[in-house]
């Protein structure tokens, strides 16, 4: 086991192209929930077929993600108002269910257990979603705080300042998302 593996258990059983796939999707998912072209690629159904694709089976990703979006139908992200983290546990719930050898079809699972296993990869989809909130939350309010410099920045016309503090805020979310993202990978493979 190398230092990595044993700082960071997922890290030994899990293919290094599948942490960088799903790290670089979330964090691109993360940057377009709110910061970038807004092409709701980041709501649940399509984050959990794009995840599926990097994982090799996007029958999972449409069976976890398409649930998700059902519950998850009237939070959309405008502005200020958010319900959870969806794209970290979507994310997450895809990746781990296909890192630890399960496979959902939708609509009918391949299996008398596999009915029961999507429920619990729904709920914990659900828990994690909702514990990312309060990161959400946290990271808006430094983007909220940061913006009011800016708005100085930019009565005083420095514009370069303001493109840095825009910058900042931009990578800040970009690393919630890839944090989040691998840190709930990794829960719902220590739960497998």
């Amino acid at each position: 086991m190398t230092l990595l593996g044993t700082w960071l258990p997922i890290a030994g059983e899990v293919p290094w192209t599948l942490l960088v796939g799903l790290g670089a999707l979330s964090v691109l998912l993360s940057l377009e929930d709110t910061s970038l072209a807004q092409t709701w690629l980041s709501q649940p159904l399509p984050a959990g077929i794009l995840a599926g694709l990097v994982c090799g089976d996007p029958q999972t990703g449409l069976a976890i993600g398409l649930p998700f979006q059902l519950v998850t139908i009237g939070n959309l992200p405008v502005g200020q108002v958010t319900s959870g983290e969806q794209v970290g546990a979507v994310v997450a719930a895809v990746g781990g269910t296909v890192a630890s050898g399960n496979r959902l079809l939708w609509p009918f699972p391949p299996e008398p257990g596999a009915a029961g296993l999507l429920g619990w990869v729904l709920l914990g989809t659900v828990l994690l979603s909702l514990a990312g909130h309060w990161a959400v939350r946290g990271e808006r309010r430094v983007h909220f705080l940061w913006m009011l410099a800016g708005g100085r920045s930019l009565r005083e016309g420095n514009l370069g300042r303001f493109e840095r503090i825009h910058g900042l805020c931009l990578g800040i979310t970009a690393l919630r998302g890839l944090l989040l993202a691998l840190c709930w990978l990794g829960v719902m493979i220590l739960l497998w």
